[in-house]
């Protein structure tokens, strides 16, 4: 039997299908049907290009988390996926026993698509969006770059969430308190520190300590990222007592 289908239903499908195929990939990494799977609110890699492609190359975070939120909100509907809860930076859910019948569907009608309308997915080179003159950028994908070079940093860390914070919460100086970064950590799905002397300790253990923290495991060409600025300051201060300052000055 012949799909027919118009412009905005053909979208909807190359949406769907895009979401389903990210979600049964996370199925087959972690080798079990039944357990939890935490589909990011901001695609990465492939799936973020993807949507750049179906959404326009200048499309913001933003209209790419509620285009998701409403995709995801669909299966829930049609009890193709169960919604567990919603973290900082994911949603948690598991799939349904209707989901591989689901998928199968959304298939043929995703192959029933004249070729010529399906987007390809081309790379392209980051934005640097934001304090795009300095010397340390962050582009879309949430990737930091000191000097043009990207600095790679495991996004799923505290290290990562911590300067990700300082960047873009800081004031203009770059300075933020302890209690307005704890603030933006619980907001990314941290438990609250019992005391400030913890606090404290979180913070800059993820920093500043030799073997787990920031300038441990953050690296350049392969090589560690340094606290030490072509200037001669410091990448990261301690403000003792009082939170951190992220310096930043222009390229």
């Amino acid at each position: 039997m012949k799909i027919t289908m118009n412009l905005a239903e053909q979208q909807s499908i190359i949406k769907l299908w895009t979401i389903l195929q990210e979600i049964s990939e996370q199925v087959l990494l972690l080798e079990n049907d039944d357990a939890y799977i935490e589909l990011p609110k901001i695609p990465r890699g492939i799936y973020l290009q993807k949507w750049l492609d179906i959404l326009g190359e200048d499309i913001t975070e933003e209209t790419i988390m509620g285009e998701r939120a409403l995709l995801i909100n669909a299966l829930c509907r049609r009890e193709v996926i169960d919604f567990e809860e919603e973290l900082s930076s994911a949603i948690r859910f598991i799939k349904t026993s209707k989901f591989n019948k689901f998928c199968k569907e959304i298939e043929s009608k995703y192959n029933a698509i004249p070729k010529d309308y399906k987007i390809k997915i081309t790379a392209k080179m980051p934005l640097r969006d934001k304090k795009g003159n300095n010397l340390i950028t962050r582009d879309r994908y949430g990737d930091y770059h000191f000097n043009e070079k990207k600095v790679v940093m495991n996004k799923e860390t505290t290290y990562y969430q911590i300067f990700d914070i300082l960047f873009l919460e800081g004031e203009q100086s770059g300075f933020l308190s302890y209690e307005e970064i704890e603030k933006a950590l619980t907001k990314r799905g941290y438990p609250e520190s019992k005391t400030d002397e913890s606090r404290n300790k979180r913070i800059n253990n993820a920093i500043f300590n030799k073997q787990q923290g920031l300038f441990r495991f953050a690296k350049i060409n392969s090589k560690r990222l340094e606290n030490k600025l072509p200037n001669g300051q410091q990448l990261i201060e301690l403000i003792r007592g009082k939170g951190l300052k992220i310096n930043n000055p222009k390229a």
